[in-house]
Parts: C-alpha cells; structure tokens; sequence
C-alpha cells in the first residue's frame, strides 16, 4: 500500500470517537468536487459561446478583402477578380460595395453601413444564407411588387433589402416593410444638391 493511499484511507475512516472529523472530510470532497463540476460546466459554456461569436464574425465577412489604395470603389473590378483568381490558395471571390447610409421608418432613423452584394456568389465567401431567420438571400435578385391601399401595383416595385435582427427591431420594420435609405452622396439639381433617396423592401432579416 502506498503512502498517499495509507493517508487517503486513514482520514476517510475515522474511529467512532472521531465521526464529526471524518463528516468533515466528506463535506470538504464533496465542497471540492461541486466546485470543480460548476468549473467544467462553465469553461464549456464559455468556450461553446466563444465558438458561435468567432464563427458568426468570421461567416459574416471573407477571410480576405481587397480594396483599392485610397478606400474608393474599384471601378474595373472584374479585372481585379481575374487577378485574384490566379493566386494560389484562392477557393472563391464575391464583389461587393460598402458605404454609410440614413434607414428611416416612420419616425425612426437610424445610422448604418450598407453593403451591396451579389446573391449568387456570396454564399461562396460568408455564411450570410445560413445566418438567416426570415427569408433568403436569393430574395434579393427579385424585383418585389409595391403595395399599396391592400394591391399589388405591377407598375411600382421595390429592391430588396436585408436587415439585421437587432436593426430590425429598433427600427419596427419586418418582411414586407418600406424603408427609405438615404445616401451621404448628393445629387445635383436646379435648385441644389439634394440626397439620393431610395425606397426599399425589407425580404430577409438575419442575425
């Protein structure tokens, strides 16, 4: 028998006149085991939460995104696209534009950064299709039909537009909603510069 065993069994059976020490061992393990399993449980829900963050930051953007020198959009990039390509290690490309726009919904406005994709191709690069609570990505290459007064008006129709779960919430819009954006970039007219303002369909909502 080994020392440490000897000492293990010596204060786990105690003598009669020495029950209350030998409670005492019992509470401690049993004080150091409960400890240790809430210990396990926690790292693992922790790692498990840190999976899903890093895989949703990481799924909503490319590994590797090219941009022009000066941040400006890159007017012939389907040459940049066939450049790309030829790198080694490269699986897919999608081209997209970015900028920051004005959402507004009835009285509510909000801030936000718009990006334009191209549906087909972005399910090569994000995992956008599979983040999705309410409609598709796909949603967007249909023009939907604008409705008004309870019909359908085959004259009027609407690009759509996907919005986060969180955006759509505070904004109060949901599938089917207008929403106007408004562009920082403006127009000139007759009687001034005004901002560029577009009616959009609200057909997907992903978080």
């Amino acid at each position: 028998m080994s020392y440490e065993f000897f000492i293990s069994i010596r204060h786990l059976s105690a003598k009669k006149s020495q029950k209350f020490i030998s409670l005492n061992t019992w509470i401690s393990i049993a004080g150091v085991g409960l400890g240790v399993m809430a210990l396990i449980v926690v790292i693992a829900v922790m790692s498990g939460f840190s999976k899903d963050l890093r895989d949703k930051i990481l799924g909503t953007n490319s590994h590797i995104v090219v941009t022009s020198i000066n941040r400006t959009i890159l007017e012939n990039y389907e040459d940049a696209i066939e450049k790309i390509r030829t790198v080694d290690g490269v699986t897919a490309l999608a081209p997209f534009i970015m900028n920051q726009v004005m959402l507004i919904h009835g009285d509510r406005v909000s801030g936000v950064v718009i990006r334009g994709i191209d549906p087909e191709k972005e399910g090569t690069v994000s995992d956008l299709e599979k983040n999705m609570v309410a409609g598709t990505v796909f949603d967007l290459q249909t023009k939907t039909s604008f409705q008004k007064n309870g019909k359908f008006s085959g004259k009027k129709s609407r690009d759509g537009i996907i919005l986060g779960k969180e955006l759509s919430r505070r904004m109060g819009v949901g599938i089917g909603d207008i929403a106007s954006m408004v562009s920082p970039v403006s127009r000139v007219t007759p009687v001034g510069l005004i901002p560029r303002m577009k009616l959009f369909k609200v057909v997907g909502i992903f978080e």
